[in-house]
């Protein structure tokens, strides 16, 4: 063979040999990353479009803000003042004649008399008072007026209950009952006020 052909063909090699090193070396790693960074775009882009709200989802935001709005503002006006407590007491009797409930003892517990509430978000506004109730009534009636306590105009919660039947009165109950009333603190109060 002639020389200047191996010298063509070792140089032929050789420039292959440095377009491979290249390819290996330089070359490939950017394709690498340049998968890399088109997978990582376009997780950024499925994420940027999982956080995309329509204008629907915002005005569903809105309204549902608003109706809790109200329901605070509701379960705000149905707080007392200390002074209304006896005004409750009387609509809570008038409410048990209504479905031929007779309330025989209201008992306010004097042990926990007032109580922060930890039900409402407004604890430190709120404080429950437990009332202690001995209602004789028969269980229909007793059913209503237990599902109608809701329709009063202030906040009551149904605690424990007990019944029992007394043998000379047999068709009617005998029950005990605790709810609970809710009053506005004097500091709430205050703040309502300003």
């Amino acid at each position: 063979m002639n020389e200047s052909l191996k010298i063509l063909i070792i140089a032929v090699l050789g420039l292959l040999a440095v377009c491979l090193c290249w390819f290996l070396f330089m070359y490939r790693p950017e394709i690498v990353k340049l998968r890399n960074l088109k997978s990582e775009t376009g997780q950024l882009l499925a994420r940027i479009q999982s956080l995309r709200v329509t204008d629907a989802q915002v005005d569903d935001l809105e309204k549902g803000v608003e109706q809790l709005q109200k329901e605070i503002a509701k379960k705000q006006a149905g707080l007392l003042l200390k002074e209304d407590l006896h005004s409750a007491v009387q609509q809570i009797q008038k409410h048990g004649k209504r479905y031929g409930v007779k309330l025989q003892k209201i008992i306010p517990d004097y042990d926990k008399l007032i109580a922060t509430t930890e039900e409402s978000q407004v604890a430190e506004a709120a404080m429950a008072l437990t009332l202690h109730l001995k209602l004789r009534s028969k269980y229909k009636n007793f059913g209503r007026f237990l599902e109608k306590l809701d329709d009063l105009p202030f906040l009551i919660s149904v605690g424990e209950l007990t019944l029992g039947y007394d043998e000379q009165s047999f068709p009617e109950l005998v029950a005990l009952l605790d709810v609970q009333v809710f009053l506005r603190s004097e500091d709430a109060a205050l703040k309502a006020v300003l």
